[in-house]
């Protein structure tokens, strides 16, 4: 183990990452939403038209990456070539920005003096964007659609690069207002230990909570009494839910699930990538189960799946 990922393991722990995970397994591709803003507009203005992304963003060859930026991948355990090297370069000055480095040299020397700080670099090398009930319309096309999924009452529902669990609860919401939360079985996986202890603590600004309908707000979310100006998910909302420390780079989780969450995430990696998770996710589908994509992505035309709503797709 490097010291680096020593230092790492360090930082995770300090965030109360959940005991039965290694944080030291991968980092995820998630930070701050504000930092992502153009991205976002290109997003709703480019929609779902295939291959769009693939020429606004571009694909470089791994060995034109930084060298900076592949050697804080190795010390993090994730692989740069599995991403678009266009957005990773974009983002280096965003990296020095938030280590307070004039350069390259010194962001290295300052991860080798100080280990912990590897989590700072990785947040800012691979931004992702995460919010309550994103994409409004998309989640009232899924409370329609969701109801014919349940058997028994009972779910499973996997929300794959969940960044602090913003997305899984919002699915919890909806669950608990359909009658079908209890029994069922709500999955967040991220590859950064901090971003999944985040979410096992279900802490978030009252900010964040304002696009939730004030009478779920009431009911699910309590506040931090020594923090005002924040709230908590309620107990009985987050024992529905669970988390684990997973790179969805080097694995899918065994199946079969009756509804997949892959969004906002396939745009930034390499197009041989996004054709390979989007196969093992499906292949982890039951026949009859959705996948959720986001608005600027969408699954190979091969795949066994039909469109049933804009960005929802059912297992043939």
């Amino acid at each position: 183990m490097s010291a680096l990922q020593q230092g790492l393991s360090v930082s995770a722990m300090s965030a109360q990452a959940p005991d039965k995970t290694d944080p030291l397994r991968h980092l995820d591709f998630t930070g701050s939403c504000r930092e992502l803003s153009r991205p976002r507009r290109e997003a709703r203005r480019l929609r779902c038209v295939p291959g769009t992304w693939d020429r606004y963003l571009g694909s470089n060859p791994p060995e034109q990456l930084n060298p900076f930026i592949r050697w804080v991948f190795a010390q993090a355990g994730l692989h740069a070539a599995g991403y678009r090297s266009a957005v990773l370069q974009r983002r280096l000055s965003s990296c020095l920005r938030a280590l307070r480095a004039s350069g390259v040299e010194e962001a290295r020397a300052i991860l080798e003096r100080d280990p912990s700080r590897l989590n700072v670099a990785i947040n800012a090398l691979l931004v992702g964007v995460t919010e309550f009930f994103r994409d409004p319309v998309v989640f009232d096309d899924l409370r329609r659609i969701i109801s014919s999924l349940a058997r028994g009452g009972r779910l499973r529902i996997w929300s794959a690069a969940c960044a602090q669990g913003q997305e899984l609860y919002s699915l919890a919401l909806m669950l608990a207002e359909l009658n079908l939360l209890s029994g069922s079985d709500l999955l967040g996986t991220d590859c950064r230990a901090d971003a999944i202890a985040w979410a096992c603590r279900g802490e978030y600004a009252r900010l964040e909570i304002r696009s939730i309908r004030p009478v779920l707000r009431e009911k699910w979310f309590i506040p931090v009494k020594e923090r005002p100006e924040r709230v908590r998910v309620a107990t009985d909302l987050r024992r529905y839910t669970r988390w684990q420390v997973d790179d969805l780079l080097r694995g899918v989780q065994p199946g079969p699930w009756d509804l997949i969450c892959w969004r906002n995430h396939a745009i930034y990696l390499a197009p041989e990538t996004t054709r390979a998770v989007w196969r093992r996710l499906v292949r982890e589908l039951r026949p009859g189960g959705l996948l959720l994509t986001g608005r600027a992505e969408g699954p190979d035309r091969a795949l066994p799946l039909t469109r049933v709503a804009g960005c929802i797709y059912r297992k043939r």
